[in-house]
């Protein structure tokens, strides 16, 4: 039971944000790329997913990003045949557009667009548009643990059939470096 709910916390985590992160803006000129891959499962049905996240700092506490460029490979009930009734739902995800820039050294402001690029056969008819706006706090506690959070807000804007309206997300983590392993 324990690994079920660690593991829908890890895909919850993952799929409830589009921030790259919540910790300071990088120097100037630098950049991160990120390849993940999502598998997840429930009773009999199952989930995988290859994704690339891209950041890079165009100027001092300025920074741009691509999220979630990835390529769903199945989404299904593992009950499931290859007949018409079960479709096959691999394709291409949409992808978010970001921005942060850190206006104090602890407060950064971040907005992401995300993009309606999801092949019909990921999602179906439902593909809106939609904006993240939010504020982060982060701060070094100690040398090398920092903790960050956010509060945002999602909106995506009408689709042609469904609206969803807006929410608001608290979300928060620390990281931990370790300076040198020394091998």
């Amino acid at each position: 039971m324990l690994k079920k709910i660690a593991l829908v916390a890890a895909v919850a985590a993952s799929a409830s944000f589009a921030t790259y992160n919540f910790f300071p803006v990088g120097d100037a000129n630098k950049g991160q790329v990120e390849i993940g891959d999502t598998y997840a499962w429930h009773d009999h049905w199952s989930m995988n997913q290859v994704k690339i996240n891209a950041k890079y700092n165009i100027m001092q506490n300025f920074e741009l990003s691509l999220q979630n460029i990835g390529y769903q490979i199945w989404n299904e009930d593992d009950r499931c045949d290859d007949t018409k009734s079960c479709p096959d739902n691999d394709g291409f995800k949409a992808l978010t557009v970001g921005a942060r820039y850190q206006f104090m050294p602890i407060l950064i402001g971040a907005l992401d667009i995300q993009l309606p690029l999801n092949s019909e056969d990921v999602v179906g008819d439902y593909d809106p548009f939609g904006l993240y706006a939010a504020i982060q706090y982060t701060q070094e506690f100690v040398p090398n643990l920092w903790f960050g959070s956010e509060l945002g807000f999602d909106w995506k804007f009408e689709d042609e059939k469904f609206e969803e309206g807006l929410k608001m997300t608290i979300q928060a983590e620390i990281d931990y470096t370790i300076a040198s392993i020394g091998l």
